[in-house]
């Protein structure tokens, strides 16, 4: 069973919820709200240490931080694969990844490399947990 304590807002919670519609996972969601400051309950504590979202708990056992929660779950269900097969394009992720977030911080485009930033995302996805 995958659990995942988030707030709406966060990016990096986004960010979880789309992998998990990506891989068409089913989970169920348990708001933390920020501005209630519920991160800093002593039940949430004992999750996550850091007092920050998103976590995941899978099968009892809680991932932290978004990105290896991202890499966890492609671990864990490898259909449909969330990386690329070939080694090479595997160590340019990494390169788009920091392009991408550049771009968005100084609202400029990302230079082209020649090879294309394949994004994949369901335009109908729904991003809450299914009910």
């Amino acid at each position: 069973m995958l659990i995942l304590y988030d707030f709406g807002n966060s990016v990096c919670c986004q960010k979880v919820r789309i992998t998990l519609v990506e891989k068409g996972l089913t989970w169920e969601a348990r708001r933390v709200d920020l501005f209630k400051t519920e991160q800093y309950d002593p039940q949430y504590l004992k999750l996550n240490p850091k007092g920050v979202v998103p976590t995941l708990v899978h099968d009892g056992t809680p991932v932290i931080e978004s990105t290896l929660i991202c890499e966890y779950l492609d671990d864990t269900f490898p259909d449909p694969p969330l990386m690329p097969k070939h080694p090479a394009e595997r160590a340019r992720m990494p390169r788009r990844a920091t392009r991408l977030r550049r771009s968005r911080a100084t609202k400029s485009r990302p230079a082209n490399s020649g090879a294309p930033i394949k994004l994949s995302c369901r335009p109908t996805a729904r991003l809450t947990a299914p009910t």
